[in-house]
């Protein structure tokens, strides 16, 4: 394996693994899960994955007749009590043989090759962890125009340092979680040692820990995954005492104490700028705030939106 700085490149032989794909589709589907359906639905078919989608029981009869000339789908049904967004990724895995699984969201779209490209890096590389750039879409599917990738379809080796500035230093994309592919063996370690919940931002103590267990590869190649950015998704609900669970996970890393500093700060501000309720008055200048955060949000996803997402062309 020969490495260039941080992109990486390889002339190994191909390994046989195998990998599952799986919908996670949400009890009250909407038009968005549908789509998404369809979407997955497409994606091409390898004898060395197998596509899942899951559901709570009690929600399968609304996607039922989308699925059921679909002898390529397979269904796993979550039980009522599996409530718990960590949960339910636990369930899952416990009814998963593959090496790799990558768990999508059903509001999302994807690339009819997402299996076969994604075959080809592991088989070569066997990474803990496969990540890609992702492309902005809106709800009416038009891609957002600020903040997108290059294209460059180079394979970046992301370290511990790295991750975690992702997700705290102003101006970096932090790695979107959907697009992730796991060791399934990585995970499955992951939910051993750290067996509290974290809560809405479990993401970035995984992918941290991912990224110091092993490679860690995100792909450059933005026409692989579209994720969708809407007012109803979980990541659209700031809540302070999640972010202020995060601060603290933080302070207790032990890593380098002038970077810990300045992720902190990072971190604080952001807290600051995007979860602290703001109780201001008058009542215009609290309105003001509020209008201010969600241009700033805006800016973060990307800002205006260009074209339409033509999926036909997705391959």
């Amino acid at each position: 394996m020969n490495r260039n700085e941080k992109y990486i490149y390889s002339e190994n032989e191909l390994k046989e693994i195998t990998f599952a794909i799986v919908l996670l589709v949400r009890p009250n589907v909407n038009k968005f899960s549908y789509a998404s359906i369809d979407s997955f639905i497409k994606i091409y078919q390898n004898k060395a994955a197998t596509k899942y989608i899951t559901i709570p029981e009690n929600s399968f009869y609304l996607i039922e007749n989308r699925l059921r000339e679909n002898k390529e789908v397979k269904i796993i049904l979550q039980p009522e009590k599996i409530k718990q967004s960590r949960n339910k990724p636990q369930y899952i895995t416990k009814h998963l043989t593959e090496d790799y699984l990558m768990l999508i969201h059903d509001d999302d779209l994807y690339s009819p090759l997402i299996i076969e490209e994604s075959l080809k890096i592991l088989k070569k590389f066997e990474p803990i962890a496969l990540s890609y750039k992702a492309t902005f879409i809106d709800e009416e599917s038009q891609i957002y125009k600020g903040r997108r990738s290059k294209n460059t379809k180079q394979l970046k080796i992301i370290k511990p340092n790295e991750m975690l500035s992702r997700y705290f230093l102003p101006f970096k994309r932090s790695v979107i979680t959907p697009t992730l592919i796991m060791r399934k063996s990585a995970i499955l370690s992951y939910w051993n040692k750290n067996p509290k919940n974290m809560g809405r931002h479990e993401d970035v103590r995984m992918n941290y820990f991912l990224s110091k267990k092993g490679q860690y590869l995100e792909w450059d190649n933005p026409m692989i995954y579209f994720y969708r950015i809407h007012n109803n998704q979980d990541s659209a609900i700031r809540t302070e005492v999640g972010r202020l669970k995060l601060i603290s996970w933080i302070k207790n890393l032990e890593i380098n104490f002038i970077l810990k500093s300045i992720f902190l700060i990072g971190a604080r501000l952001q807290f600051l700028v995007f979860y602290k309720k703001i109780e201001v008055r008058p009542k215009y200048i609290k309105e003001f705030l509020i209008n201010l955060r969600r241009d700033f949000i805006k800016y973060r996803v990307g800002g205006n939106t260009s074209e339409k997402l033509n999926t036909d062309k997705l391959n």
